[in-house]
């Protein structure tokens, strides 16, 4: 499991998953929005959402930028997957 931040390194054909967690009262609106090339679409979650990756492609290598929503604001979290 890895948490939205910095630089990741993982090898084609391995598997990863990608949880972000947002915490308060009531449950903020969290979305994992992939790069461009990847096939996957965005995921949403009332609190947290997870992406899994199994296997990693070629085409998910990029960056996966985590959203979260809440009443007072949004912010944002990042990783990059660099597929070798």
């Amino acid at each position: 499991m890895i948490k939205p931040s910095g630089n990741q390194t993982v090898s084609v054909g391995e598997s990863v998953t990608l949880e972000c967690v947002a915490e308060g009262n009531p449950d903020a609106r969290v979305v994992w929005v992939p790069p461009p090339r990847s096939a996957l679409a965005e995921v949403e979650g009332r609190g947290s959402a997870i992406i899994r990756l199994d296997p990693v492609t070629e085409n998910d290598a990029g960056t996966f930028t985590c959203y979260i929503y809440t009443d007072y604001g949004q912010e944002e979290s990042s990783i990059v997957i660099i597929g070798k």
